[in-house]
This record gives structure tokens, sequence and C-alpha cells, in this order.
């Protein structure tokens, strides 16, 4: 009961630290893996994603691979959300035993939203252990009305369906939990092409490493550890990229810890982000930013940029 009662209390608590007084915000909740992906080899992927999946850890629940949160709050309201494979779902591990290899990387499960009402108590839990991080964006009135227009038809269209595929949800391609976090600062015109060297992973998986719809092959596991190498740029391959809660998890680590360095020491001046007044803070073990982003322009492109139906390829039913 007392666990019960300090779980709630740290819950109002950090909440109340990160949704300011009559402000609009944007909050995105990294947590990191239990221990590192290594993407510098299939091999290597292969073994460290089997080390997150099987090793003995106590962060429950275990996110194999990192999970991201999104927090969208004005004056009075709160959205709190985040992409996840649907808990009835086993294809994962299924299709990899019928050989689909590394073409799971590209394929779509049957998804859902996080439960809202667990969110807060699963972030709150973490906070301690430093597994968390998070970055608050401070934002307009006509910033929060066009993000929360995004995410009221995200629902509408019921895109959150269809997990990962090409990691594209403004385009109805699918999305993982990371994909779904940063198309939300996409929409609101906080995130460039510039951060994607800073958060993003991109290997050329090797053609002959896809299985499953995507090339017909079955491939085992045992190839996979077999390949220390990524293909060349002239090698058939298919390109994966996604953004990697580890690596932005340990950007904010690092910028929260060097206190005395400029913002612009970790992006170039001409990001909107370098002029915006920003400020460094922990909750517990946990690393934060805070950027005030109000007199960042809202965009005015279309919030979805292809109407789609979500389905891909490579679609794990």
């Amino acid at each position: 009961m007392k666990k019960i009662l300090l779980s709630v209390i740290s819950v109002f608590l950090c909440a109340s630290i990160l949704r300011g007084a009559g402000q609009y915000s944007i909050t995105m909740f990294v947590v990191r893996p239990p221990f590192d992906i290594n993407f510098s080899s299939p091999r290597h992927l292969m073994i460290s994603f089997a080390s997150n999946a099987f090793g003995m850890y106590q962060s429950v629940p275990k996110y194999n691979m990192g999970h991201v949160y999104v927090s969208i709050d004005g004056p009075e309201s709160h959205v709190i959300t985040g992409s996840s494979r649907h808990k009835s779902s086993r294809t994962g591990w299924s299709n990899f035993i019928k050989g689909y290899g590394l073409g799971m990387l590209f394929c779509s499960f049957p998804g859902r939203l996080d439960d809202e009402q667990k969110i807060n108590f699963k972030i709150a839990s973490r906070y301690r252990d430093g597994s968390l991080s998070f970055i608050r964006f401070i934002i307009s009135k006509a910033t929060y009305d066009r993000v929360m227009e995004y995410y009221k038809e995200y629902l509408i269209r019921t895109e959150y369906q269809f997990y990962n595929g090409e990691n594209k949800p403004r385009e109805g391609l699918g999305a993982g939990c990371t994909a779904y976090a940063i198309s939300f600062l996409q929409v609101a015109g906080l995130l460039n092409d510039e951060f994607e060297p800073l958060w993003a992973q991109a290997v050329r998986v090797p053609t002959e490493l896809v299985g499953g719809p995507l090339t017909g092959h079955k491939v085992s596991g045992l190839k996979i550890l077999a390949s220390r190498r990524w293909a060349a740029a002239d090698e058939p391959h298919f390109l994966f990229k996604i953004y990697d809660p580890l690596l932005m998890h340990n950007w904010i680590k690092k910028v929260v810890q060097n206190r005395n360095d400029r913002i612009s020491f970790y992006i170039s001046d001409n990001h909107a982000l370098s002029a915006c007044p920003f400020e460094r803070i922990k909750i517990e073990n946990s690393p934060g930013l805070i950027f005030d982003c109000r007199n960042i322009t809202t965009p005015d492109e279309p919030i979805f940029l292809v109407p789609g139906s979500g389905s891909t390829g490579c679609s794990a039913k």
C-alpha cells in the first residue's frame, strides 16, 4: 500500500514539474533499452536484441529496443500516448522462425496505443533508476491546436493499428514507438533532418538476409549470426532507418551533463531550437531538457503528407 501511495505522489509531482501553469507543451519521454543495442553489424544487432529480449533485469515492462511516449498538454487538457505492438500479437518470433530473417525489420504488425492511465505510472517508476530521459517543448496555442488536430485525426484513421512497417505515420505507412512520437515534433515544426544523424540509425540490410514477403526467401538466424557487415551502397540491399531510443537518451543525457556547453555545441545555429531559451533539469536520476519554442512559427504544410491505409508490403496478420 505504501509503495502504491508513493507512486501516486510521484506521478503528480513529476507531472506538475513538466506541465507549466497556463502553458501549452509537448513532452517526449524516452526509455532506453536495458542493454545497449549494437547496430555495427547484422550479427551484433541480433545478439544485442536477444540480450535485451532474454536477459535478466528488473525494469517492467521490458522494452527490448527502448520506448518513447509523448505528452501533449494545455492549460485544461492532458493527453499522453505511445505506440506499441498489440499484446495479442505473437507474429514476431513466429515469423522469425518461419525464415523472415531481417525482413522482420520492415514488417507491419498488429498495433495499439498504450493505455493512458498506465503510462504515467510506468514513467514515474523509471525516474529513480535513470533509464528515462525527456524533452519538453513549450509551444504556442496555434501549434498546440495543430498537434491536437493531428492526434485526433490519427485516432479517427486508426493508423495505430499498424505497428512498425515503413515507420511513416504521416503517410499512413505504419509507425513504431519512436516514429510515432517523432511525428508529433515534425507536425509542430520542432524537428528537421538535422536530428537524423544524432538520433537515428540507418543501415543497409543485405537482400540475402531479408526473408518473408519482401523477397520470398527464407533466412535462418545462423545466417544472420555469420554476417559481420552491412551491405555497401552498390550491393543489393534494403535501407532500414529508425529513430533509436538509446541514441536519443544518450544525447539528452550528454547535453544535461555538460552544463556549461551552449546548445549550439549539439545542434547548428541554423536550427530553430538553437534560438530557443532552454534549461537543463533532473527529476531524481532522469535528465531532461526544456525548450521555450513559443516563437517558432507554426507550420502550414498538410498534417498528413499522403493519405494512406496504413498497410505495407510486408504485413503480419
